[in-house]
């Protein structure tokens, strides 16, 4: 649905140069988000309801990117190592692990070809509805910092990520 609906507000747009988009619904990144130009992968937030976990491992086995430890009886996450994709939900038996925010984290910068590199992300749990809005600042602040024919990673390599993503932020309404 999403896809859809970013067709419609922004194919066809005048841009500094060819601008990519990919949407992916779950965090396996099936259709490579970090390497387009601006890329959306939905993600969740997990919660551990303590009383519930009975210290299976379950979820631990499960976890692609071993973010979930069993210390004892406690199960612990690493949120720097979670990828969001949700796995450690479907894999807990008693239902003691929930999504505890749902949304969408988005990358800007990526591209394939002769010089291929991976978007960076630029955005993190950002609400589906709210997604158009801000890739209309994205879209906004590489018009301001671009120059004829730059794709966004070239804008980004010139400039810098966090100068980019500074432009960007002064630019998303309160």
């Amino acid at each position: 649905k999403l896809a859809g609906i970013l067709d419609q507000m922004f194919v066809g747009r005048q841009l500094p140069a060819k601008t990519k988009f990919a949407v992916s619904g779950c965090s396996n990144s099936c259709v490579k988000p970090q390497e387009n130009d601006i890329g959306i992968k939905g993600v969740v937030k997990t919660a551990i309801s303590k009383t519930a976990c009975v210290s299976c491992g379950a979820c631990v086995k499960k976890c692609p990117a071993k973010a979930l430890s069993l210390n004892g009886r406690d199960v612990t996450v690493d949120h720097e190592k979670c990828l969001g994709c949700g796995w450690c939900i479907k894999a807990c038996p008693r239902k003691a692990i929930i999504a505890s925010e749902a949304g969408c984290k988005i990358y800007i910068g990526g591209k394939i070809g002769r010089f291929p590199q991976l978007g960076q992300v630029l955005a993190d749990m950002v609400n589906e509805k709210d997604v158009p809005g801000y890739i209309e600042v994205i879209l906004a602040t590489y018009q301001e910092l671009a120059n004829n024919g730059e794709r966004i990673a070239q804008v980004v390599n010139r400039v810098g990520f966090d100068k980019f993503k500074e432009t960007f932020e002064s630019k998303i309404p309160e």
